[in-house]
């Protein structure tokens, strides 16, 4: 039996976004590949609620940057 290539991961576009519920900010990275019009849901590491999409056939690498501050 055949096994698939290994993939390694290549970031080809990044950007930080902030929560709209929560207000952490993290960092999104997607992987180019042909388009083939695939969208993939990714959501806030804090606290999971902020679901947003990016055109992408593969899965984005989501990074916690900073939580906000409890008052």
């Amino acid at each position: 039996m055949e096994q698939p290539p290994n993939h390694i991961f290549a970031v080809s576009a990044a950007f930080v976004q902030t929560c709209g519920s929560c207000g952490s900010t993290f960092r999104v990275e997607i992987e180019r590949q042909r388009f083939n019009g695939d969208q993939q849901e990714y959501v806030c590491p804090s606290c999971r609620h902020h679901v947003c999409r990016v055109a992408t056939s593969t899965p984005p690498r989501i990074t916690l940057l900073s939580t906000r501050p409890r008052k």
